[in-house]
């Protein structure tokens, strides 16, 4: 997941694209979450849907519409890394517990101000040890 809400790039050489030239030395700001939340590219951008993602789904998007960490010759290094680390921690958690919404769970998430993707307030969730019948049921 991102946690930045914008990625900055300076402009090695000028470069135009549809009639506009960017020259060397630009900064240009690249509004992740602006991209990640626009409604041309993501109907209902706020509900969580994840058909988005399947094959069919991304053939149809441009690759730069989906950003989570960053893009081309400058994609996160630790990308790889990370991502198995956050599935094995998930799996072992999800493989115990059963993670429910509880009355104190505000629906639907506030994000913080900060500039980072951040609720505004804790997210409270209800973990229910599995029973034996459920460890496969997931």
């Amino acid at each position: 997941m991102c946690v930045h809400n914008v990625v900055d790039r300076d402009c090695n050489k000028p470069f135009t694209y549809n009639g506009t030239t960017i020259p060397e030395g630009t900064r240009v700001i690249i509004p992740i979450y602006a991209i990640h939340h626009d409604p041309e590219l993501w109907p209902e951008p706020d509900r969580f849907d994840p058909d988005r993602f399947t094959k069919e789904e991304r053939d149809k998007r441009h690759p730069f519409s989906w950003l989570p960490w960053g893009g081309g010759p400058r994609i996160c290094l630790g990308m790889r890394f990370a991502l198995m680390g956050a599935k094995v921690a998930l799996v072992k958690v999800l493989q115990n517990y059963r993670l429910e919404t509880c009355p104190q769970t505000k629906i639907p998430l506030e994000l913080g101000k900060a500039g980072l993707l951040t609720p505004a307030h804790e997210v409270l969730l209800r973990a229910r040890p599995r029973t034996a019948g459920e460890q496969n049921d997931c």
